[in-house]
């Protein structure tokens, strides 16, 4: 299966030459793109910098991990948002890559969306090798994490391991990280979402601040 669904997505390292310093990959689910009939390439729709409602939350998140060390106030960040190209900019330095390969709906079927994990895990696991310099694998919502330990990794684990605020996350190798997180969508104040992924994450790495 993988590249020979149809309509194909295409999705991966946004902007090559962007993407260094603290390597990001962002696991979603499925592009919402229902009446979509040919193929695509999400990193092209990224550079333009993506719908608002899923990529406002993902830029805010980047700019914060690649700061680690800065403690921003919400209200700041918030003017960040305001900024014409603060989330075109953001998202030139990270990768993102679906586990459907196909458009869905709005709503997506966590079922589904296993289902694609499990019968294009070959071609799932491809990709997700060629990014193994990386450092944090960020599964965004339900199913993304489970999908990826039962299929995807090879680095087999039976528990997660937990951080002070629960997020759970699996150390796969020096500097990489698989995070099981929330999606940018979920129906929490983005506030939660970002102070949440931000402080876990230093917990991860170590980093004091």
């Amino acid at each position: 299966m993988g590249k020979n669904r149809n309509p194909f997505m295409s999705d991966g390292v946004v902007n090559l030459s962007n993407f260094k310093g603290l390597k990001i990959v962002y696991i979603l689910k499925e592009v919402n793109d229902k009446n979509r009939k040919k193929d695509g390439d999400l990193r092209d729709y990224l550079a333009e910098g993506g719908r608002r409602q899923t990529w406002n939350n993902i830029a805010l998140w980047t700019y914060g991990l690649k700061n680690l060390k800065i403690n921003y106030y919400w209200k700041d960040l918030e003017v960040k948002l305001n900024e014409p190209d603060f989330r075109k900019d953001q998202l030139q330095q990270i990768c993102a890559f679906n586990i459907k390969k196909t458009p869905g709906h709005n709503k997506s079927n966590s079922n589904v969306i296993e289902k694609y994990g499990k019968e294009d895990r070959e071609f799932i696991r491809k990709q997700f090798d060629i990014y193994s310099d990386c450092n944090l694998f960020i599964c965004c919502g339900t199913p993304i994490a489970p999908i990826m330990r039962k299929y995807i990794v090879e680095e087999r684990f039976d528990e997660w391991d937990i951080t002070k605020k629960g997020i759970r996350y699996k150390t796969l190798g020096e500097n990489k990280h698989l995070i099981w997180y929330s999606h940018p969508e979920a129906r929490v104040d983005n506030n939660i979402l970002y102070y949440g992924l931000i402080d876990s994450v230093r917990e991860i790495l170590k980093i004091i601040h």
